[in-house]
């Protein structure tokens, strides 16, 4: 059995040094879109930092409070999410949730980071603010950070490294494996509602209608007794999230016509091309929502078809593809679906036995996906727990 040696530490602020960074003026646009990445929380992801979503100039940089982390650094949030380290791989400027991090003493910085990911709880801990966490430099340098010899960091991240390797071959076989049962449920969709004779839309609504957008609290509602208007993130395929939504102001009468009832089909009307045509029946809702411009509100004629078969039906591929060749719009970032081009789509319509049969049929597969998804996404999570149980480990010094 692998036994245990303590670590040598040392507080971080013997360790290393913190250089913040900062945030060209926005009304300066010499400062910006230029050749010099500039990192923000956005782009904190992971271990390694390829590319950045902004870009600044070399003069925004000269008198600008920014500072250049260049490629092979360590970087680490301090506010936002603190304690979240990454190596760069680039050259790049930060903003002011950042630090570089330069070591005082012989450290390893891959050895620097996985210490860092390994404390990020503790540093959560002592971050402090009401609006915006964030962790004082006076505090964080306080802490007990692992610092043995450069040899025995370079042995730790090898055999960290090997775990994680496998670790990741595995987290892949997960992923994989989930992509598959997606896969799966689209594949029913179309094998099950296809084949059948086609109407168009407008054949089988009894009545379309786009709600109200007034302007709201910027916050959701938290009591049911008070009216709010949901957001276009509260349709998802084949799901209505009813806590998505904005709570209506007390100086506004709401616009009862447009309150949303159980068995109303949602399908977005505008936006970005992927969120255009999204489209789910509310099966349970709250009370006093109210449906928002950007969505359209279905109520179907219930002598020809189910709710339930046309929202599984719009939610096919073959239909999902058509709807995405009738959207209108000179740009993928907002696009619309008109009422004119939606009630002409054509859709498949068995007789109502058969969409009975065929609801029935989907949802029994759906439900054998389920579990099989559930055990997948648990599959994740337990791995992201073994990764933190293995850094816990190597800075116990269980792995030397």
């Amino acid at each position: 059995m692998m036994g245990t040696i303590k670590l040598k530490t040392l507080p971080l602020g013997e360790v290393c040094d913190f250089k913040g960074g900062g945030t060209p003026s926005k009304a300066n646009k010499a400062y910006w879109t230029g050749d010099i990445p500039w990192a923000s929380i956005k782009d904190i992801k992971g271990d390694v930092l390829n590319s950045t979503i902004d870009s600044i100039t070399e003069t925004a940089v000269q008198e600008s409070s920014t500072n250049i982390a260049e490629a092979g650094s360590l970087i680490l949030a301090t506010r936002i999410t603190p304690g979240r380290p990454i190596l760069t791989n680039i050259r790049t400027a930060i903003n002011q949730d950042l630090k570089i991090v330069t070591p005082k003493i012989e450290m390893d910085t891959k050895f620097m980071l996985y210490a860092f990911q390994s404390l990020e709880r503790e540093i959560i801990k002592i971050s402090s603010g009401t609006t915006v966490l964030g962790v004082r430099l006076n505090n964080l340098k306080e802490i007990e950070f692992p610092a043995p010899p450069l040899p025995e960091q370079r042995a730790i991240v090898a055999k960290l490294e090997a775990l994680f390797s496998e670790l990741d071959r595995s987290v892949v076989e997960l992923e994989v494996a989930l992509g598959k049962v997606g896969v799966y449920r689209m594949g029913v969709l179309d094998e099950l509602t296809d084949g059948f004779k086609k109407v168009t839309v407008s054949t089988v609504i009894a009545d379309l209608s786009q709600g109200w957008s007034p302007k709201c609290k910027r916050t959701q509602r938290t009591n049911e007794n008070d009216w709010a208007v949901i957001k276009t993130s509260a349709i998802q395929a084949m799901a209505f999230v009813a806590d998505q939504n904005k709570e209506l102001p007390n100086n506004l009468e709401p616009r009862f016509q447009h309150e949303i009832e159980n068995g109303d089909i949602l399908i977005t009307r505008a936006g970005p091309r992927p969120r255009v045509g999204v489209c789910c029946k509310v099966k349970t809702t709250a009370v006093k929502l109210i449906n928002c411009d950007k969505v359209y509100r279905i109520k179907v004629q219930e002598d020809l078809i189910t709710g339930d078969y046309f929202q599984y039906v719009l939610n096919s591929p073959k239909l999902l593809n058509a709807l995405d060749k009738i959207k209108t719009g000179g740009s993928d970032s907002g696009l619309n679906l008109t009422q004119n081009r939606f009630k002409k789509l054509q859709i498949p319509l068995p007789s109502l036995p058969e969409q009975q049969q065929i609801v029935a049929e989907i949802e029994s597969r759906f439900s054998v996906a389920e579990v099989l998804e559930r055990g997948l996404r648990a599959g994740l999570l337990r791995a992201a727990g073994l990764r933190m149980g293995i850094l816990k480990r190597a800075f116990l010094g269980a792995l030397v």
